[in-house]
């Protein structure tokens, strides 16, 4: 699992930012050096999804998940969910994704 970190400066966030990239690029080499023995690989990066360090980083309470969408850009209305991630995770791994290899899939309800 990577992050959408890894795509945009954020201030604050290096570390974490640099070790999302990280994911990104060794998705894309696994893929290319076990892709003959038929083993695909692939990332997903999510967006805002309300997990306890999301709301640390934004010091958020329950209360203040609502507005959050909005503010950050989520042209779908709302914050992710871990179903929402979890489901790209379980298209990724499924035959629908049979000749996907080397992806990260940004799933952000259209933020950037």
């Amino acid at each position: 699992i990577s992050s959408t970190a890894a795509l945009k400066a954020s201030p604050k966030n290096g570390p974490y930012a640099v070790a999302k990239a990280g994911v990104d690029s060794l998705t894309k080499t696994l893929s290319i050096e076990l892709a003959p023995r038929a083993i695909r690989v692939n990332g997903v990066a999510p967006g805002p999804v309300p997990t306890e360090g999301f709301r640390e980083f934004f010091g958020a309470t329950d209360d203040d998940l609502p507005q959050l969408a909005p503010k950050l850009g989520v042209p779908l209305g709302r914050l992710g969910t871990p179903d929402d991630v979890g489901n790209a995770v379980v298209f990724l791994a499924s035959p629908a994704a049979a000749w996907i290899t080397g992806h990260t899939m940004v799933v952000t309800g259209g933020s950037r």
